[in-house]
């Protein structure tokens, strides 16, 4: 059973993610287990939104040039 993070903002991160999941459903574009995995792990290891931003914002950049060069 997993444990829900004791702190408000542990909590509110979660249910603010969880929200992005319910909405990316409705819009036909669910989560993939990868991005479930990804946000437990910024959660696990306490990564602060400011890291989280970076890191997201990093790999768009990385796939929208990988795609760019392939056409």
């Amino acid at each position: 059973m997993k444990m829900l993070p004791q702190n408000a903002e542990g909590t509110s991160r979660r249910e603010r993610r969880l929200e992005a999941i319910w909405l990316h459903e409705f819009a036909g574009n669910p989560f993939a287990p990868e991005d479930h995995a990804l946000f437990e792990m910024f959660d696990r290891e306490g990564w602060s939104d400011a890291q989280r931003r970076a890191y997201l914002t990093g790999e768009a950049r990385l796939r929208a040039e990988i795609t760019g060069a392939a056409q």
